[in-house]
């Protein structure tokens, strides 16, 4: 009971304690805002400008102590992606093995330089790659080379089998080195995006993210993609040695058996490449940085982004109430816009496509033109696969002062480091398309934080793992240096198609605009911190959450369906209004009554002096 004879009600509407702490900013017809090219979120205002200044009426509250405290903003436990980590150790221990079979059976291979050639070859013309190699009864093998006898028609199945393979094994391994990289670039708070370029990304301090640790990286990346190229060569019989004649005799064959030669010292170049790599990988999975631990292993976009505003919020003292207005659009910001560093990219893509199509024209136009050295090889090969493989060749040996297996690799390395990274470019794309349709799916069947393994296996990834295996496979037949270095016209033609296919994807990617009301982030982690206003559901939806005031309209996620925005609406996302109104209920319906209660007691004194 009051001075005046009124009870006071100690009840206030949750609501209207809510609406009394968030006012509006600026009228919206009066002010003017400035949109970004980029982007259709629009500048945050502060919890202290919402606000507005301090109160200085008497019916005001002058206490301090009541004001309002900072919000605390709650966030559930990350999934740590403990199953992509034993997957990726799986993977590790894979290469592990992988590394130290290559380094001994190549050792084994280059010191027993005395085993015997297939008895069904002894006697015969053969091709080795492009060098022609007449092998007389009771031969043994070349130095450093092994010869083995396959079912027909799998040589090059092989060959595609063993790139596929170290694919599968590289990306595993370096999966690892790219979380490493990912949270050791938080540690340093220079994390932006859910992708980066690995291999020219570093950080500031020394240990297994460092430029020199990814220089290496790069070298052993490009040593084993080399490697690969041309550790197993398919060997053709072209003809056989006529004992009467005593000479040898070049006619069409008909193989019933494929032939493998495996070079023993190239072997040992492909294990040492990824032996490199693996060690790189198991010290990434062995550093224990304070600030560079790992934090969670999963891909997810979204359990991502949790954890970097939360590091964010955690550097922030002034941890304040935000709004960020939302203009409502058709089509969203493409890549180009959101990232545009993805442009260097983009004209290093369509330049390394450039330079195999003027490669492909020129060797096109000398083969037309002059001839070419295997031509009288190719008429008197019967498969259409071998016409593939040596139409319009061209082959030069090396010099007698050089070792031709050490000199072949070198070439062979410098040669496809080229397109190994610009396919290291390819997937960054790739994984920032990624990283956009997950979030995507927030607008309509909602994206899970917390999603299993399985789930992340999209089909960007799939088409990622074959695109580059098949291009490193198509690129050891263009391109290849063994005994002999040996350009074809055929697999060059191939290739260059696709990198035109691949160019022309990336194009599509780059410059596509999402349709749809939802803002573009492609995995850019200060947009989707403003975007999603809620986390604390293990399925988001991102929408219209209703009406706000009487002018403008909430949006943001829930873990419910939510509607569309609606075109013409302005719309806001408050930042931390459920904790706020979680953690200070109780807080703000006291200052409310306090409130009351004071003006009451002026209105009282007020009308006792009146009185008086």
């Amino acid at each position: 009971m009051n001075a005046g004879g009124q009870r006071r009600n100690p009840r206030v509407d949750e609501s209207l304690c809510l609406e009394s702490l968030l006012l509006p900013v600026v009228s919206s017809k009066n002010s003017s805002i400035e949109h970004s090219d980029t982007s259709t979120i629009l500048p945050s205002t502060s919890f202290t400008s919402i606000i507005g200044p301090p109160p200085s009426s008497p019916r005001e509250i002058e206490d301090e102590s009541i004001q309002p405290k900072p919000p605390i903003r709650r966030y559930p436990p990350p999934d740590p992606g403990l199953r992509i980590r034993h997957i990726c150790i799986f993977g590790l221990a894979a290469g592990w093995a992988f590394s130290i079979a290559c380094l001994v059976l190549g050792l084994l291979l280059v010191i027993s330089n005395h085993n015997m050639v297939p008895e069904k070859l002894q006697g015969m013309i053969i091709l080795v790659n492009f060098l022609q190699i007449n092998i007389a009864p009771a031969s043994i093998d070349l130095a450093s080379h092994r010869i083995f006898p396959f079912p027909a028609g799998t040589s090059m199945a092989l060959k595609l089998v063993i790139n596929l393979l170290a694919t599968i094994i590289v990306d595993t391994t370096n999966y690892i080195h790219a979380v490493s990289l990912k949270w050791a670039l938080l540690g340093e708070r220079r994390l932006e995006f859910n992708s980066t370029i690995r291999l020219i990304t570093c950080t500031r301090s020394h240990g297994p993210n460092s430029w020199y640790m990814n220089a290496i990286s790069l070298v052993a990346l490009a040593l084993t993609y080399g490697a690969v190229s041309c550790v197993v060569t398919d060997v053709t019989t072209i003809g056989h040695w006529d004992p009467q004649a005593k000479e040898f005799i070049t006619h069409p064959m008909r193989q019933t058996l494929d032939y493998i030669s495996v070079n023993g010292a190239v072997l040992i170049a492909l294990g040492i490449g990824i032996f490199v790599q693996v060690c790189i990988s198991t010290y990434c999975l062995l550093y224990d940085g304070r600030r560079s631990a790992v934090r969670t292993w999963s891909r997810n976009t979204l359990t991502n982004a949790q954890l970097w505003a939360k590091a964010m919020e955690d550097d922030d003292d002034d941890a304040s109430l935000a709004v960020v207005e939302v203009s409502v659009q058709n089509e969203q910001a493409s890549m180009l816009e959101i990232a545009p560093q993805v442009r260097l990219l983009r004209h290093l893509i369509w330049g390394v496509c450039l330079f195999l199509s003027l490669w492909s024209l020129a060797q096109g136009m000398a083969t037309a033109t002059a001839g070419h050295s295997m031509k009288d090889t190719v008429d008197s090969l019967p498969r259409p696969l071998h016409h593939w493989r040596f139409y319009g060749a061209y082959s030069w040996a090396f010099s007698d002062q050089s070792d031709p297996y050490w000199l072949g690799l070198i070439i062979q390395t410098v040669c496809q480091s080229f397109i190994t990274f610009a396919l290291h470019c390819v997937e960054l794309l790739f994984n920032l398309s990624r990283d956009e349709a997950a979030w995507r799916q927030t607008e309509s069947i909602g994206a899970e934080i917390d999603q299993s393994f399985w789930s992340t296996l999209n089909w960007q990834i799939f088409l990622l793992v074959i695109a580059k295996a098949t291009v490193h496979w198509v690129f050891g037949y263009a391109i290849s240096a063994d005994l002999t270095f040996n350009i074809s016209l055929l697999p060059a033609i191939t290739l260059a198609g696709m990198f035109a296919l691949l160019a022309l994807f990336v194009e599509y990617m780059v410059k596509k605009r999402p349709l749809g009301s939802l803002p573009a982030t492609y995995g850019c982690f200060a947009r989707l911190a403003e975007l999603v206003d809620d986390w604390d559901h293990p399925r988001l939806f991102w929408g219209d959450r209703g009406a706000f005031d009487a002018h403008r309209r909430r949006a943001g996620t829930a873990g419910r369906r939510l509607a569309d925005l609606q075109p013409g609406s302005d719309y806001i996302i408050v930042k931390h209004t459920d904790d706020l109104q979680h953690n200070d209920l109780q807080h703000n319906n006291l200052q409310r009554d306090n409130l009351q209660h004071d003006n009451l007691q002026h209105d009282n004194l007020q009308h006792e002096s009146i009185t008086a």
